[in-house]
């Protein structure tokens, strides 16, 4: 490991031969992740102290990568395998039986390579970077603009655990929709699913829920056509 690129150190991580290497995670949670032979795995958050276990026995990976919201890696016979933290994997179908030598993502679409020209292409995972207006009733009924990447084929949008309306997909880029009743005030995530995946919760894509006002006295009730008359108007929110 090094900081600078000039003055490395060196340390273990159990003892694997390890083909692979990738940095990534959930905000907050980021770190590295090794691959290797026989299906080893290793994360670390500071390159220094390492976690070594095998996400499949007796199979080489080769290459590993982090995208939107996951890490995929690949390797012998067309494997592909997916994490949310680079301890827990799943193998995920492939469309080749050639090996996977290696692999890259522009952030919401990942792409593998390997043996006789076989070229992987991953569904783009939806990503939301922002939502236009960040807060409304929880009557619901708000106009809500969603903005991201990854939208194209988007079957439904999700505030909390309630499914928005009047879903359009604008682009692959942007989706409108009309927030559904909250159950409470409070602040919901706001997620989008396509065919394949949700997109991952961030900060980024937060919606508030809050009470509507109530009126209950106005005092007076009455005044001067000219106007000029002081009111205390009573309620809540």
């Amino acid at each position: 490991m090094s900081r600078d690129g000039r003055t490395w150190q060196a340390v273990r991580a159990g003892e694997a031969d390890w083909l692979g290497l990738a940095w990534g995670g959930a905000q907050g949670q980021e770190r590295f992740v090794a691959v290797g032979r026989d299906g080893a795995v290793a994360v670390s958050r500071d390159g220094r102290s390492w976690s070594a276990s095998q996400a499949t026995a007796g199979v080489e990976l080769k290459a590993v990568v982090w995208c939107a919201s996951r890490f995929l890696a690949v390797g012998a016979g067309g494997t592909i395998l997916s994490s949310p933290d680079g301890v827990r994997w799943t193998e995920e179908a492939s469309p080749v039986g050639q090996w996977l030598n290696a692999i890259a993502s522009n952030g919401t679409r990942a792409v593998a390579v390997g043996d006789l020209g076989a070229v992987v292409v991953a569904a783009a995972t939806p990503v939301v970077t922002s939502v236009s207006p960040t807060a409304g009733p929880t009557a619901g009924g708000t106009p809500v603009t969603i903005t991201g990447s990854g939208f194209t084929g988007a079957t439904q949008v999700t505030f909390g655990n309630n499914p928005a309306t009047n879903l359009t997909v604008k682009s692959d880029t942007q989706i409108t929709c009309t927030s559904p009743a909250g159950t409470k005030a409070g602040t919901m995530d706001v997620t989008v699913t396509t065919s394949s995946e949700t997109s991952a919760t961030t900060t980024a894509d937060q919606f508030t829920y809050y009470d509507p006002p109530t009126l209950t006295s106005i005092s007076p009730n009455a005044g001067l056509t000219a106007g000029g008359t002081t009111v205390l108007i009573t309620g809540t929110n």
